[in-house]
């Protein structure tokens, strides 16, 4: 089965910006995917201006893995993730 989770480019909710409340969704996400199932590895993709974005996917311990012109992907392995 593949999930692919996307965010719209601009925020209807901007007076939550910068609290917190992206980074504990996404952290719940990655908790409750690798949570009895079988998957191994979760697959990130950001354009490399997103500041924000890099922000939350190096404080999840996502590893960068590739860069396609302005498109970075990332990676976090099962067995390199921090509790």
């Amino acid at each position: 089965m593949l999930t692919q989770v996307a965010c719209d480019k601009k925020s209807w909710f901007t007076h939550y910006n910068a609290q917190g409340f992206t980074f504990e969704a996404v952290k719940a996400l990655v908790n409750f995917a690798f949570t009895g199932r079988e998957l191994k590895r979760i697959i990130a993709h950001s354009p490399d201006e997103r500041v924000a974005s890099i922000c939350i996917l190096k404080k999840l311990a996502m590893r960068q893995i590739a860069s396609d012109g302005k498109l970075l992907k990332w990676e976090l392995k099962l067995e390199s993730r921090q509790l």
